[in-house]
């Protein structure tokens, strides 16, 4: 598709600074999470890594393997092949799992929504297999889309070997774990789920469940969103989370604590230096023109240009930001409502793009007609 491209510059931040050495030595330091193999702390937005410790060490994960497990359902959702409201049927091998449960009885029939909810919440290994099965056919077909999604997004030291993170024979770093966390945390699906605390679910023959958050920070952390732990006798004790507080939105790992205390405490310790020591500043605002559109074939054919969300970039305080935006619009051929995307603004720093937001007109674009052009003929004249 041919495209109409614009470039525009933002207004740079430009405020002196120089990282200090005690914020660069964290990126290496072991006290970013002392009772943790291995930490890191990214941007949820960009992606950006902001401080690690020990992050492309290869570790078993437990139960983070569920973000891979969420990713490939939200997919198949987001692709309109399973709904919400489906029912699907509980085989017998998924009820045998143990561990974390729904307790599902086997052949019972349960909604996509209830699984996916118990999977979020309270990491149910009987519903993840459910869906596994209900995707795939199987579980082994199912493990084989997980790995395949894994290298689109690029988690080059991850394996997967099954859809609930009870095998031992698989492994990932704090590195991708923050990929697939930014890819799935983000998720409107899961947010829909991620702050609930305790809740009861009814089974088809009226036995309750009552499914409890393993994300013990969604109660005490400022702005927490959401997390997924996982804990096996290899891995020890892991956890990602995500939490936004002033505009700004962070993702922290920390994998092979020592204890379920620590992996809390060296959690919360990550995500509360970035907020201490990293700011978000905007490059794009979704309430101020970032451009505007000339084109004679569309009535009117000059209109203002904004972006469907703010954009910022995360960094740390004071630092000097300058970074651009370019707007790429796509070739009108036909009418565009009010607020619908019609190109992208693409976020550059250093040359290299770091995100993208849809842009649009705030109101309708109609292609001209014969008439149209005939009245532009004569108001030239």
């Amino acid at each position: 598709m041919k495209k109409i491209v614009m470039v525009c510059i933002c207004l740079a931040l430009l405020v002196s600074f120089t990282i200090s050495n005690s914020l660069m030595g964290v990126r290496a330091n072991e006290l970013l999470a002392p009772n943790s193999k291995s930490a890191i702390l990214i941007d949820a937005n960009s992606g950006s890594i902001l401080a690690e410790q020990d992050s492309e060490h290869k570790l078993p994960i437990a139960s983070i393997v569920k973000l891979m497990t969420l990713c490939i359902v939200f997919d198949h959702i987001d692709a309109g092949e399973i709904s919400l409201d489906d029912e699907v049927v509980a085989s017998e091998y998924a009820c045998s799992m143990g561990g974390s449960q729904l307790f599902l009885d086997a052949n019972s029939k349960h909604k996509v929504s209830d699984l996916l909810k118990s999977v979020i919440v309270a990491s149910a290994n009987d519903s993840s297999v459910v869906l596994a099965e209900t995707i795939s056919g199987n579980e082994d077909a199912f493990v084989k889309e997980m790995n395949a999604k894994a290298s689109v997004l690029g988690l080059n030291n991850t394996l997967y070997t099954d859809s609930t993170g009870l095998r031992e024979d698989q492994y990932s770093t704090a590195k991708d774990v923050a990929t697939i966390s930014k890819y799935v945390l983000n998720h409107p699906l899961y947010q829909k789920y991620s702050k609930i605390w305790l809740e009861e679910y009814t089974h088809p023959s009226g036995r309750v469940t009552e499914i409890a958050n393993t994300n013990k920070l969604i109660r005490t952390l400022d702005g927490c969103i959401g997390g997924k732990t996982g804990t096996t006798d290899s891995a020890g004790y892991c956890l990602t989370l995500m939490a936004e507080r002033n505009d700004m939105k962070l993702i922290s790992v920390v994998l092979g604590a020592d204890n379920t205390q620590h992996r809390f405490e060296d959690n919360k310790n990550v995500i509360e230096f970035g907020f201490a020591n990293f700011e978000n500043h905007k490059i794009i605002s979704k309430d101020t023109a970032i451009g505007v559109l000339n084109n004679n074939r569309v009535k009117p054919s000059e209109v203002e240009l904004y972006a469907v969300s703010d954009y910022g970039i995360v960094a740390p305080k004071n630092e000097e930001i300058d970074a651009t935006y370019q707007i790429e619009l796509y070739d009108l051929n036909q009418s565009a409502k009010a607020n619908e995307c019609i190109g992208k603004a693409y976020v550059l720093q250093n040359g290299d793009v770091v995100g993208e937001v849809c842009v649009v007109a705030k109101e309708d674009l109609n292609m001209k007609n014969y008439k149209d052009y005939i009245i532009d003929i004569v108001n030239l004249w």
